[in-house]
């Protein structure tokens, strides 16, 4: 392997944080990938087992490699002998002796496309680790999972579905269980517990390697609670979540949507780590500190001897303590904030790391070695460099937190920008539905417990009880600073604003000139559209009202619009809660957030749907099939029919379809004819 990166995984130690707790070394797998022998043990995910092989990038996009994280991981398909094509998420799918897979390259997909070994003899030759998936087109890497638009294989019914495993989640079933409801438990991941070992505790708080396995314990003893562990919800609606499955069955992959129907829902999906903002931010070797902590605590996965954290955020810095104890020479933890308190930090010259503050990142390359090159700048003058670059293996930030409101959205909830915090929150209520834990904003283990108590309780209309929200001691522990941004908006060059698959970069910087002065100023300047390729997120949204692309006034209608995890359709319509457009004798008006999108002259039209096809709330329409970029949409679906599926409506360029019998529209799967029908 390349200089500086020998190492992938930490050996096993039972008194170190980060050795892998989840994965049986003595009981190794070996599978296959596009004709790669990979190597790994019991309890990988495929992910895992190719960082653990060696593999960290995706590919080249836009001539750059972008790095392979769970964030940012590829479909991959699995076909054995006499058995359908499974299509499977790399990181929730479990890694199986004698597996055979193939990467997921094709939106059309078809058992023939699946992709033949291409084993690379060179490699092999020299014996060199293979470190990139070669993909080169974004278009394949920015694709939902093809598992959204299919039908679910069952449908469970309970009295309550809480969504998220972490402590909020906990809490709210171990009170369900006092209540006597029958409770189906959801969580992405494969272990319960979420991000509380990586917060940690506060004062006078239990460790929560002591506090989750006394929830868990009882939680899992309990016929009243089914835990659905590596499922990820995908869509919510109407007394109804669908979410996508993977388990084992059998000794065999088996992955399927279940539809579950309930009177009531918590939402306890905890936060989205922030991105810093600096050309270089995804190059392989950079990652988000939650996620560094937990490939190296259950997978004991690290890449590299040095490494550098920078941050926003002080539990980001446990990262460093726990590297360091098992050897990992940390060069340097960056905090942009100004004198920064923080327990963590003591512990950190215990280990004699230094320490730089009012510092963040100013842009990060690659060596001909694979090394980081990163260079410093001044926090409050990101134009002022600091200091030489540093060479380091890997480079862990974090930009700070922001709530995960995305089902919230899916079930119509709406959303506000908060200055004091710089991230979206959740405003109003939601019938049957109530927020708990971190997405709520509640800081702290055992708030986040207490508040999954509180939030059933509010669903039941039951005594919500009353306890002391942990203050966050300014003499002791600093509250998180600003999102670190060093992009002067002229080099976009690999800089992106999300770590996941908007691959959303910052809008050029406007031309200079006397009439752009003139014309920039002017109010009510429809938002840019133009660099939101594809999937919108959360924190798409919270960097571009720091960038000044959105105004802060309007994030929260934008979010509701472009980032909810969107209903189906065929039970509910969210246009309604979100616009307020749609009463009685309103049908000919466009929403206000998407009038003057498609141009001057719009029009609400009535659309029928070819053959038995789904569509929701802000797919697209275009004229053809020759560009599908959003620039080039003439119109948006806002509303389906309840009574008809196969009906929509929509705002569209009344110019441009006027002219079109036949228009297209495009969705999760693919896309579907439409023809305008007359009212």
């Amino acid at each position: 392997m390349n200089k500086g990166t020998q190492r992938t995984r930490f050996p096993y130690d039972e008194n170190a944080a980060f050795s892998g707790e989840q994965i049986h070394r003595g009981r190794p797998v070996k599978f296959q990938l596009e004709g790669y022998t990979i190597e790994g043990y019991e309890g990988d995910t495929v992910l895992s087992a190719l960082l653990g092989t060696g593999f960290n990038s995706v590919g080249d996009i836009r001539e750059a490699p972008l790095a392979l994280t769970p964030s940012f991981c590829p479909h991959i398909v699995s076909k054995d002998k006499n058995k359908a094509a499974l299509l499977l998420p790399m990181a929730r799918t479990p890694a199986r002796n004698g597996m055979k897979l193939s990467l997921y390259r094709s939106p059309d997909f078809t058992e023939n496309e699946i992709g033949k070994p291409k084993l690379n003899f060179i490699h092999s030759f020299l014996g060199k680790v293979k470190r990139s998936l070669d993909f080169s087109s974004e278009r394949e890497l920015t694709m939902p999972g093809p598992w959204l638009g299919q039908k679910a294989a069952k449908e469970l019914h309970y009295d309550l579905v809480i969504i998220g495993g972490g402590v909020a989640g906990l809490g709210a079933a171990q009170q369900a269980i006092e209540h006597g409801l029958r409770v189906a438990l959801i969580e992405k991941s494969s272990l319960l517990g979420g991000n509380a070992r990586f917060f940690g505790a506060s004062e006078g708080e239990q460790r929560p390697a002591d506090f989750i396995p006394q929830l868990v314990f009882e939680i899992s003893n309990s016929e009243l609670v089914e835990v659905f562990t590596n499922t990820e919800a995908i869509s919510i609606g109407n007394k109804h979540i669908k979410a996508h499955s993977i388990s084992i069955q059998n000794g065999a992959i088996s992955s399927e949507n279940i539809e579950f129907t309930a009177p009531r829902f918590i939402l306890a999906t905890g936060t989205l780590e922030r991105l810093p903002i600096f050309s270089g931010n995804r190059l392989p070797g950079v990652i988000g500190a939650r996620e560094a902590f937990h490939l190296a605590a259950r997978y004991g996965i690290w890449q590299g001897e040095t490494a550098i954290i920078c941050t926003s955020s002080s539990p980001a810095t446990q990262v460093a303590l726990f590297s360091a104890d098992i050897g990992i020479k940390v060069k340097k933890i960056v905090d942009s904030r100004n004198a920064p308190k923080s327990r963590f930090f003591e512990f950190a010259k215990a280990y004699g790391i230094s320490l730089a503050t009012g510092t963040q990142v100013h842009s990060a390359s690659l060596d001909k070695d694979g090394q980081l090159s990163v260079q410093f700048c001044l926090t409050n003058t990101p134009e002022q460099l600091s200091g030489d670059p540093i060479q380091v293996d890997r480079l862990i930030v974090c930009g700070g937190w922001q709530p995960d409101l995305r089902l919230w959205h899916g079930a119509g909830g709406k959303t506000h920008w908060d200055a004091a915090s710089e991230n979206l929150q959740a405003s109003g209520n939601v019938e049957g539905v109530a927020l708990a834990g971190s997405c709520f904003g509640t800081q702290g283990m055992s708030d986040c417990w207490n508040g999954g108590i509180n939030a059933l309780n509010s669903l039941l209309n039951a005594e919500t009880m009353t306890f002391s929200v942990s203050a966050i001691s300014s003499e002791h522990e600093s509250r998180d600073g600003k999102l670190p941004i060093s992009n002067s908006q002229e080099n976009n060059a690999n800089c992106y604003l999300d770590s996941g698959h908007s691959l959303t970069q910052p809008a050029p910087k406007p031309a200079k000139g006397f009439w752009k002065t003139i014309f920039s100023r002017r109010r009510n300047t429809p938002i840019d559209y133009s660099q939101t390729k594809g999937e919108t997120t959360l924190i798409d949204v919270v960097a571009k009202v720091l960038l000044n692309e959105i105004p802060a006034q309007f994030a929260g209608k934008f979010a509701q619009e472009r980032c909810g995890i969107v209903a189906d359709l065929q039970h509910t319509s969210r246009v309604k809660d979100i616009y307020g457009q749609f009463s009685s004798g309103e049908k000919g008006k466009a929403p206000r957030y998407l009038r003057g999108r498609f141009g001057n002259r719009e029009a609400v039209v009535r659309l029928k749907l070819a053959g038995d096809t789904m569509v929701e709330v802000g797919n697209l329409i275009f004229p053809d099939h020759t560009n599908s970029t959003p620039l080039a949409a003439i119109g948006s679906i806002i509303e389906v029919d309840g009574a008809d599926p196969n009906s929509a409506y929509a705002v569209v360029n009344a110019s441009i379809s006027k002219a079109r019998s036949v228009l297209i529209v495009r969705h999760g799967t693919g896309s579907t004819n439409a023809t305008i029908q007359q009212e």
